[in-house]
């Protein structure tokens, strides 16, 4: 059985020198191994190829910037700060030129970084070795980690940099060390400037140092000073942007724009929303939960069984009721885990016609049978939190905080926070999947701070565990790949059309195609207009990019390619308008797009 690490000093006094050095080097092993899996999977799922993914010819505009004369601007329409992931994407563009597949490797690098923390943080919390690469192992092979891992989308740098964050925010009220602890503080800075909502990782640590301390004039005055800081330096830093004209502007007319206000009416469907994305998070965390044996939820039903059961109840039936209302659709928002595999795939046919779909991987009762497991998991996350919230109402009751305050007050500020702002922007069309990524460094250093430090691998909880980890594992890789094949693809029948010297401006080429040649002179993507023709900055379709046949077109060119997670072909086409048709392919009304 793996020992509990302690802190250096009492290895130093417990331990011979001999020993110390085999700890050490058992250390690094375990880092070298999760390098080694990470690169394994990256390298399967084939990130090479010169095309964008989803939304990220967006922030491919700033790191352009950013090698061209070394300064800092965001021509796109983004709000977030991205400064961060700029710089780094730029780092790895100095070798062989821009590119998006050196963006892909940052990312993919930034991902390993997120991983080699959470194993930290882990270890830190004094989960034994394996306990800890359990958890890495968990972020890896989640089925949202590794899709947007090979992509240059914001989602993986702001979950990795939380993990840091919290890995040396952890480290440092563990050992008591003031400098690690601001070093953590640093880390939720820099998150600020890659996305804003990084202030509420801010205010999270602040909050902790505030439970710890029973409420000291210190700890205060260091909550409201880098919540403060954090809340200047983006409104300044953004102030000045507009003002030397290195970002749009950017006008909120009401509070309508960006939440759902007081409207109670606003406010269920944003929660409503909420609780259609929590099987999601639950998904993730189910591993973690299996190497623990849901030791902390099963803890706190023991000590009031009432309650822990009654919530249990309450939130799984809650969410079956939920998904009853939508007919028991998972996964239901296709940004990244559809019924499909991984999405989006943003094309005429298949997006906004919904025919020409590949073959599901799965049977419906596969992704129903996701759903519910999900759900048990987002019990066990329910009851977690209520844990944390009683612990820190009985400490402040009794006026004694426990040892891991610090950690209940930490992760409840973070994921209340967080889950307030899911709800506000979820009320738009847009409440993606991919937004329940942040979640996870918290809840997991949640459910680590206290699992019990001698509990042992059981033959169910390895079984499940490893289970859920190759299943996860294999699904993520196979996905990944005929996603980025697809999109290749694609990039084969473009290319096509250009060496024809075919004008983009005459090509639909998907939402990525056309979004990175005219973004920037068209950002108007209006939802409301009906979808007979494409949204995303369309000239003219004389040309469409497609995957199959569609009324008023006939198909010039096929682009095979096969796919792993349904063991069969699927195809890019190239379509060219029949004579004379135009008018007509304008009243063919379209099917309801998946």
């Amino acid at each position: 059985m793996d020992a509990a690490p302690d802190d250096g000093t009492t290895r130093q006094t417990l331990i011979t020198p001999r020993a110390a050095s085999a700890w050490r080097r058992i250390s690094w092993l375990d880092p070298a191994l999760i390098g080694v899996l990470w690169f394994l999977m990256s390298a399967l799922v084939n990130p090479i190829g010169d095309f964008p993914v989803n939304d990220d010819f967006t922030y491919k505009l700033a790191v352009e910037r950013v090698l061209q004369d070394g300064t800092f601007a965001l021509p796109s329409g983004s709000t977030s700060n991205v400064v961060i992931q700029a710089y780094w994407g730029a780092l790895f563009c100095l070798p062989f030129g821009l590119s998006y597949t050196a963006l892909r490797i940052s990312t993919l690098t930034l991902a390993l970084i997120g991983l080699w923390a959470t194993y930290g943080t882990a270890r830190e919390m004094g989960a034994r070795r394996s306990l800890a690469l359990a958890t890495a192992g968990t972020f890896a092979v989640a089925p949202l980690f590794l899709p947007l891992a090979a992509t240059f989308m914001t989602d993986i740098p702001f979950t990795s940099l939380g993990a840091i964050a919290f890995f040396l925010f952890a480290r440092g009220m563990k050992r008591q060390q003031p400098r690690l602890v601001f070093a953590g503080i640093a880390a939720a800075l820099a998150m600020i400037m890659l996305r804003q909502i990084g202030l509420l990782f801010l205010v999270a640590f602040g909050v902790a140092l505030v439970a710890q301390s029973r409420g000291s004039w210190r700890s205060i005055l260091v909550l409201f000073g880098t919540s403060a800081f954090g809340l200047a330096l983006h409104l300044g830093f953004q102030r000045w942007m507009m003002a030397t004209h290195r970002m749009q502007e950017i006008v909120i007319g009401s509070t309508s724009d960006f939440g759902p206000g007081l409207d109670p009416k606003m406010i269920g469907i944003a929660i409503a929303k909420l609780m259609v994305l929590m099987p999601y998070l639950g998904l993730m965390m189910l591993p973690l939960y299996c190497a623990t044996g849901f030791s902390t939820p099963r803890t706190f039903i023991r000590a009031n069984p009432r309650t822990g059961w009654v919530l249990a109840i309450l939130v799984i039936v809650a969410q079956l009721l939920s998904a009853w209302n939508r007919q028991m659709h998972f996964p239901d928002y296709g940004n990244v885990l559809s019924s499909r595999g991984i999405g989006p795939m943003l094309v005429y046919d298949r997006w906004l016609l919904g025919i020409n779909q590949p073959a599901a991987p799965f049977p419906d009762w596969v992704w129903r049978a996701f759903f519910l497991i999900g759900t048990v998991a987002v019990a066990a996350i329910t009851i977690d939190l209520t844990a944390a919230l009683f612990r820190l109402a009985i400490g402040l009751w009794r006026k004694k905080m426990e040892a891991l305050a610090w950690v209940d007050g930490a992760v409840l500020t973070n994921v209340i926070l967080y889950g307030v702002l899911v709800c506000m922007i979820s009320v738009r069309p847009a409440a993606y999947d991919r937004y329940m990524l942040p979640f996870m460094p918290a809840l997991a250093l949640l459910i680590l701070a206290y699992v019990p430090p001698q509990s042992g691998w059981s033959v169910l909880r390895a079984t499940s565990f490893g289970l859920l980890v190759a299943g996860f594992g294999l699904f993520s890789v196979a996905a990944t790949r005929d996603g980025l094949a697809w999109h290749r693809a694609r990039l084969q029948a473009t290319d096509r059309l250009e060496l024809r010297h075919i004008p983009p401006e005459k090509i639909d080429g998907g939402y990525e195609y056309n979004g990175s040649h005219f973004y920037m002179h068209n950002n108007d993507d209006d939802w409301s207009k009906p979808f007979t023709r494409s949204w995303w900055w369309l000239h003219d379709d004389e040309y469409i990019v497609g995957t199959g046949p569609v009324p008023h077109y006939r198909v010039t060119d096929t682009f095979p390619f096969y796919r792993i997670l349904t063991r069969s072909w699927d195809r890019v086409v190239i379509l060219r308008r029949l004579p004379g048709s135009r008018g007509e392919i304008d009243n063919y009304k379209p099917r309801e797009a998946p």
